[in-house]
Parts: structure tokens; C-alpha cells; sequence
């Protein structure tokens, strides 16, 4: 019996490029098998999940374009639990403090707002109550991570590229976002926005475990977030380009609380 062909994420054919079955040995000698229309891997421990068909992204140019998750009292987690994952793609980082994403309104600090910067005291960090969890390094340009934020109990983790890679103290109160929740924006401050792409945005209101996280990321490869089971499903999933049109960002998480492209924010044909 030949041996599969090894492929990485990178150089993966799409799942709709070819309408028969294709199988092949990943990098990490997972088995991944496409139908024609999804990839299905199959973990060296046994345990399978799907990709899904992610072509699409949000396109930022730095300056005041963003996309805007309206308010909801949903997101107001108080002193509970909460994640918030999403992939990102700078393609400079010509702003002080370049913003992923921010649920802070006018007074209010202890919201979270998550940013990438070159400033040593602040690289890759979560800011809250104008304490940053930080990590002492600034993902790269022109390529895509993924990141979250977790906090469980009173610690908070921030995650790259599905591994842990800081941890803290953590118990502010998070109040509802009254103006809503602005992506690749600044809610304060113009000046400090993203030049790039964001992609696959989601918020729970439940700590997802450092495992499931890494699930997530599936060595650079996106899930379906319904595979995560019915018990761990998102308040908000963006998918971020694919299957929407104008400047609607459909929800398909619990909530079903659409987003909207404000200010020029465009669909790109990128994504992990």
C-alpha cells in the first residue's frame, strides 16, 4: 500500500475543488478526508471533527472602518465566565496600539479590549480596568493566528495560535457594551485600529477549556464551532465574509445578533 501524500494546512487543497473523495496524512500525521464539499479529520487519538469552508475575511484599513455587533445585555458577563476567540491577519502595524476587537464604552475601562502593538510594556495583550494581560511578543505581519481570551473563575488566559501564553488575576465586572462591541476600532480612540483582516469572531458566556481552544485552532484549520457540542455553543459567531453580502455579518450563534460593515469595512478573499 502506497503511502498518503503529507500536506499542510498552507497547501491544502480546498474542500470543493475536487467533487470526489480525496485522503491525505497531514503534517501532524493526522487523516484528513474531504466529500467534495468539507474536510473531515480524523485525530491521531481517534477523535474527529470538521473543517469548514472558510474563504473569507474582514478587510480593515486602519483607520476608521470597523464592523459593529450591536449591544445586548448577553454580553454583559459581570464577574462570570467568558471566552472570545478570533484569527487575525496585520498587514502593518502602523498604529500605537492596533485594536482586534473592544466592548468598552465612554467610562467604562473594565470592558475588554483586546490589541497587537510594537510597544514593549504592551505586544499581544488583553487590556481591562487599564491592567494588560500581556504577552512580550507581537505576532508577525502577513500571516494569520489565531488568539483568545478566557477567564475562568478570577484567571484570565490568553491564547495564541491554540497554546497558552499568558495567564492572570481577573475578576472586573463587565458591564454591557451600551454602544455595542467594535471589531478591527478603537471604541475610544480613532487613531488605534486595525490594518488587516479579522476572521471567525465568537463570544461565550462560559470558560472553554485550553483543549477545546486548541480544537479550535486545529493546527491553523478553523472548526465548525458546532462540533464543540450543544453545550458549548457561542452567543456570537461571525463567520466574517462567508455566506454574507452587503454590509450584513450574519450570527449564527445563540443570539443571532447580526453584525454590520461600517465606514467602509469590505468582504476579502483571505482567510487561515
Amino acid at each position: 500500500m502506497s503511502k498518503l501524500a503529507t500536506y499542510t494546512t498552507a497547501n491544502r487543497p480546498s474542500a470543493s475543488s475536487n467533487a470526489g473523495l480525496m485522503i491525505f496524512r497531514t503534517d501532524t500525521n493526522n487523516i484528513e478526508i474531504s466529500d467534495g464539499t468539507n474536510w473531515q479529520t480524523y485525530l491521531s487519538d481517534g477523535i474527529s471533527y470538521s473543517s469548514i469552508d472558510n474563504t473569507k475575511s474582514i478587510a480593515f484599513d486602519g483607520s476608521d472602518d470597523h464592523v459593529l455587533i450591536p449591544s445586548n445585555s448577553a454580553y454583559g458577563f459581570g464577574a462570570g465566565d467568558f471566552t472570545i476567540t478570533f484569527w487575525v491577519n496585520a498587514a502593518t502595524y502602523a498604529n500605537t496600539y492596533n485594536c482586534i476587537f473592544d466592548f468598552r464604552y465612554s467610562g467604562n475601562t473594565a470592558n475588554p479590549a483586546f490589541f497587537i502593538s510594537q510597544n514593549v510594556s504592551y505586544q499581544y495583550y488583553l487590556y481591562m480596568n487599564a491592567i494588560p494581560h500581556n504577552y512580550a511578543s507581537s505576532p508577525n505581519t502577513s500571516r494569520w493566528y489565531m488568539g483568545a481570551a478566557v477567564r475562568s473563575g478570577t484567571i484570565i488566559a490568553i491564547y495564541l495560535d491554540g497554546s497558552l501564553v499568558t495567564s492572570g488575576t481577573n475578576n472586573y465586572n463587565i458591564q454591557t457594551p451600551t454602544s455595542g462591541i467594535k471589531l478591527g476600532h478603537h471604541s475610544l480612540n480613532s487613531s488605534n485600529s486595525l490594518h488587516g483582516n479579522i476572521d471567525e469572531f465568537a463570544i461565550w458566556d462560559k470558560a472553554l477549556s485550553g483543549s477545546q481552544i486548541n480544537q479550535i485552532y486545529n493546527n491553523g484549520s478553523q472548526i465548525d464551532l458546532d462540533d464543540l457540542g450543544a453545550l458549548n455553543q457561542p452567543l456570537t459567531w461571525l463567520r466574517m465574509g462567508d455566506g454574507d453580502s452587503g454590509t450584513t455579518i450574519k450570527d449564527h450563534g445563540s443570539l443571532g445578533n447580526d453584525a454590520s460593515l461600517v465606514n467602509g469595512a469590505l468582504i476579502d478573499n483571505s482567510a487561515p
